[in-house]
């Protein structure tokens, strides 16, 4: 028998009101309240969770641990994304976001465009894979045998590209790629990007969009989040940090009242008085309503709602699984085309892949039922 077998076994025996207790118990014992789970407390504690059905049972330590595999908690490293579905501020713009997906959806015959920018560079390979244990141990003694170190993770990144697309029903649109001319070093590649070359882009997505919307008779709306560069201001209202001529000068500019007796605490008062939406004027919002696009921004952390991320995740499988830096897409070339990358990963997922890629029509739907 084998181990998930035994695991699906032993949780099956027990019913399932003890296993919802167990999960509530665990949730709000230790996870709500960020204390640390062992197995001998839930031992010690057992009277807590156990059902009705299950007090003649007394389980030990080992039977707890193979029922809580068995109801798919692992012991694994630990990941700090669960704080973004518990801060306030979060929760409040992804409700915003599902409602206005919600309203949208249901006015119905919508075209909806994700876009989204990654990164990718010629060294990408797996991270996982066979691995010869012994080599590992011992890789002066293999090498002087003729044979290898072992298997290797990639170590040489080369040069990284700036990618940005958009994903619609029919693949991959308006594929644009940065050469940064750069090695990766592991930073952030949003350093290398700047509002105006993404503006200058977007727009092309924008006219795009409108057309091909036009020509199916269909509402046009895209996706995106909310990078710094996707939020350029124009005549940005100023805020407290700002020094003090900046906000007497936006004041004046303003034609509001800004005597020059007055000081920085009496300026930021005014300012106050003030409500930053009727002021900020964001530059790609200016551009989506004059091409007549529906521009809808993703709350912040929560990729699961861009279904592009999906996307990328395929892309970087495939090229990875290529091992591009042997023979597969090469990103040495100076005569790199704009599409060559987006369009070749694109190839490589339809051959290799047969992983299902979520849909915008299906994420949009996802993001309404939950």
């Amino acid at each position: 028998m084998t181990r998930r077998a035994i695991q699906d076994r032993l949780t099956a025996s027990f019913t399932s009101e003890t296993r919802e207790k167990l999960r509530r118990f665990i949730h709000k014992e230790y996870f709500a309240v960020h204390k640390r789970l062992s197995l001998k407390q839930v031992k010690q504690r057992t009277e807590e969770w156990i059902g009705e059905g299950d007090k003649d049972r007394d389980p030990s330590i080992s039977v707890i641990r193979v029922l809580l595999h068995g109801m798919e908690f692992s012991f694994v490293k630990l990941q700090s994304r669960t704080h973004v579905y518990m801060d306030p501020g979060l929760c409040k713009l992804q409700a915003n976001f599902l409602r206005i997906m919600k309203e949208l959806r249901t006015q119905g015959n919508l075209m909806i465009w994700s876009c989204d920018e990654t990164w990718v560079h010629k060294g990408m390979r797996p991270r996982i894979g066979w691995q010869d244990m012994r080599a590992v141990k011992q890789p002066l003694t293999f090498l002087k045998n003729g044979l290898t170190a072992g298997n290797s993770a990639q170590w040489k990144k080369g040069e990284r590209l700036v990618i940005v697309a958009c994903l619609s029903h029919e693949g991959f649109r308006c594929p644009k790629v940065w050469r940064t001319g750069r090695v990766d070093d592991g930073g952030d590649y949003h350093a290398e990007m700047n509002a105006e070359e993404f503006e200058n882009y977007i727009e092309t997505v924008f006219i795009a969009l409108r057309d091909e919307a036009q020509k199916e008779k269909k509402t046009p709306v895209l996706q995106m989040d909310n990078a710094k560069y996707h939020s350029r201001v124009r005549d940005k209202m100023p805020c407290q940090n700002d020094r003090k001529e900046v906000m007497s000068k936006w004041l004046k500019d303003h034609n509001m009242p800004c005597p020059d007796s007055w000081k920085k605490k009496e300026m930021i008062e005014a300012l106050k008085q003030l409500d930053r939406r009727d002021y900020n004027v964001y530059i790609v919002d200016e551009m989506a309503k004059k091409y007549g696009i529906t521009l809808v921004r993703t709350p912040p952390y929560m990729a699961e709602y861009a279904p592009i991320e999906y996307g990328w995740s395929s892309i970087k499988k495939a090229m990875a699984d290529s091992r591009i830096d042997e023979g597969g897409i090469s990103f040495d070339p100076r005569q790199l085309t704009v599409e060559e990358v987006v369009e070749e990963a694109d190839a490589l997922i339809d051959d290799d892949d047969d992983d299902e890629v979520f849909d915008l029509e299906e994420m949009s739907e996802m993001s309404v039922e939950f």
